[in-house]
């Protein structure tokens, strides 16, 4: 008979609200008071489940025991809320209310009813209409995605990092959120993927809250056509499950050239010698570029490798050492090549001149004594024998000169002894 009563009641309210101009709110009695709001007020294109949430005010004098709620969806919509509220007194309760797509920008009626004694039929309504919009997917989440470090080009084997970060900007909170990085070598689209973080739970996001994903990984071979770093996001918006994806990120990877810069000197020691004895000489090399190089070979003119060196950091410095000999007086400089991988570049070192020194030539020593000339005996010079030095003879040398100097002077010992005795005899005979 309840049953019967309460139909028959609901029909005649809907009759009455059909005839209700839009925007009307009417309510039969003063014994109650409904405010009432959907969380959100936007749905999504597919339909949901907003909650509706409103309570209920008892100005009259007896007990509520129930309040029934009916909306005119596509689906037809109604509950009954078994609940006692006191005279004065206030109490409200939440309700998921399901929305399919054709309810969405459509104006819509909620009607309100309830009972405050003992019989079947409500006491009082309360109706009001209202209208929920619908929000596409792409406009319930922020995306923004980088990649670091930022530059234009980027090169086989550097280590990036790329971040997603996503923005709930819906007026509901997003829950059982999960983000996903899926990184393809191949800038145009999907193909072998590099990376894949896969779904990770994230915590849920009230409206203006945001949650940020990462991931870093080397560029290896296969990112020969470039990368795609993908963003996935999964999750629920008013009962109703949401999936986001797409490319922010789309990068070239080109292969980097090295830079190979240093200056090289060269320092030899010493610089004049004897043909064929070895001469020590450094290379000193200074990595004035940015980048490391891997290993140097120091090479003649010739176009032989007469050293090497081993890699160097940008500012650096190391010296070689070798020696080498030579059988002429000679120009020297050497070419130091500097390598990285299969690439090279060349500096020639500066220039020395190696003297070659001749060996000591053989000296003459001659020596000759002139006697005193006197009026009747004239001593004939004296040649001594003439000696030859060489390496090795000094002292037999010495010895010759010894031995003319003294015949030298016997010889003018006897001289003057023969003029003394001259003179004597011509004073004898002048005594006579």
């Amino acid at each position: 008979m309840r049953k019967r009563a309460v139909i028959s009641v609901m029909l005649t309210i809907a009759l009455i609200v059909l005839m209700l101009p839009p925007g009307v709110s009417i309510a039969a009695n003063e014994d109650f008071e409904v405010t009432f709001e959907f969380i959100p007020e936007e749905v999504g294109d597919p339909g949901g489940e907003p909650r509706l949430q409103f309570v209920v005010t008892n100005n009259g004098t007896t007990d509520i025991t129930w309040v029934r709620v009916d909306i005119n969806t596509s689906a037809g919509f109604y509950m009954v809320w078994d609940h006692v509220i006191r005279p004065g007194d206030s109490s409200g309760t939440v309700s998921l209310v399901p929305f399919a797509p054709e309810d969405l920008n459509v104006e819509k009626t909620i009607l309100f009813s309830m009972n405050n004694n003992s019989t079947a039929n409500p006491d009082g309504i309360q109706i009001n209409k209202f209208t929920l919009t619908n929000i596409h997917k792409e406009d319930m989440v922020r995306v923004s995605g980088r990649i670091s470090p930022s530059k234009s080009e980027y090169y086989f084997g550097e280590e990036v990092q790329v971040t997603y970060e996503f923005e709930n900007i819906t007026s509901a909170q997003l829950v059982n959120v999960e983000t996903r990085i899926l990184v393809f070598g191949n800038m145009e689209g999907p193909g072998e993927h590099m990376v894949d973080t896969g779904y990770i739970a994230q915590p849920n996001l009230s409206r203006g809250d945001s949650t940020t994903h990462r991931v870093s990984f080397e560029l290896t071979d296969e990112a020969d056509g470039g990368i795609a770093a993908y963003y996935f996001i999964i999750f629920e918006y008013c009962e109703v499950s949401f999936t986001l994806s797409d490319a922010l990120i789309r990068k070239n990877v080109v292969e980097r050239i090295p830079v190979i810069e240093f200056d090289a000197s060269l320092n030899a020691d010493p610089t004049a010698v004897l043909a064929g004895e070895d001469v020590n000489f450094e290379v000193t090399i200074h990595n004035t570029g940015g980048d490391a190089i891997e290993s140097f070979d120091i090479v003649d003119s010739e176009g032989v490798t007469v050293a090497g060196l081993e890699g160097l950091e940008p500012g650096d410095a190391g010296t070689s050492s070798f020696t080498k000999a030579f059988d002429e007086t000679t120009l020297v400089y050497y070419k130091v090549i500097g390598r990285t991988g299969e690439h090279s570049a060349q500096v020639d070192t500066n220039s020395v001149i190696i003297t070659i020194e001749a060996p000591a030539e053989p000296t003459e020593t001659v020596t000759q004594i002139v006697q005193e000339e006197e009026p009747e005996t004239t001593a004939e010079p004296v040649e001594t024998a003439q000696t030859e030095t060489s390496e090795g003879g000094g002292v037999k040398t010495y010895l010759y000169i010894i031995i003319g100097v003294l015949g030298a002077l016997i010889l003018a010992a006897a001289a003057v002894l023969a003029v003394i005795l001259t003179r004597r005899k011509r004073k004898r005979k002048s005594e006579l």
